[in-house]
């Protein structure tokens, strides 16, 4: 694929938030860097994670496949790969995924010149996320807390969470 006459003035080393140029290069139209490194790295292992967990399962039915936190017993503590432990390490991995996707998109902004209203805006959604399977669990005493990654579980937790809560979606912060 030929370069684009104006892609020149981007295409160019340096630039990068960790200095040097680790990973500073191009696969045709993409630039790669050492974040986009990362998201690759932390995207594959936390889907290999969720594939091998769904094999693992009742069910090979994509709507009704769950990888569930662990049981309220164990706190804050590792729990056995089968019993939460492997939520546990997904969870590593997408919050891992999610920030490094944000930092590549960060050092996009640099080479590009141009403002960083897109990796501000998708850390917002990222600090959200991070803040229902972290920070909540973490101020209530359990990893259990967390909401279980699946289609219809997560319809659960939200439908179950709403009426723990009282109608947590009329709450005006959630909307």
């Amino acid at each position: 694929m030929a370069m684009l006459s104006f892609e020149r003035r981007y295409r160019v080393r340096g630039g990068t938030l960790i200095g040097g140029d680790l990973f500073d290069f191009w696969v045709g139209p993409f630039w790669v860097g050492f974040f986009g490194v990362t998201t690759l790295f932390f995207s594959a292992v936390g889907t290999l994670m969720i594939v091998w967990g769904a094999s693992q399962g009742p069910t090979w039915n994509l709507w009704q496949i769950s990888i569930a936190p662990p049981d309220l017993s164990y706190g804050l503590k590792f729990a056995p790969l089968m019993e939460g432990g492997l939520w546990q390490l997904i969870t590593v991995c997408a919050i891992g995924a999610f920030v490094s996707w944000a930092l590549r998109e960060v050092e996009i902004c640099r080479k590009l010149g141009i403002g960083y209203h897109v990796p501000f805006a998708f850390s917002v959604a990222i600090f959200a996320y991070v803040t229902l399977v972290v920070i909540r669990p973490v101020l209530m005493g359990a990893w259990g807390h967390g909401f279980p990654y699946g289609i219809m579980s997560h319809l659960d937790w939200v439908s179950n969470t709403g009426y723990q809560y009282l109608h947590f979606h009329y709450n005006p912060a959630h909307m």
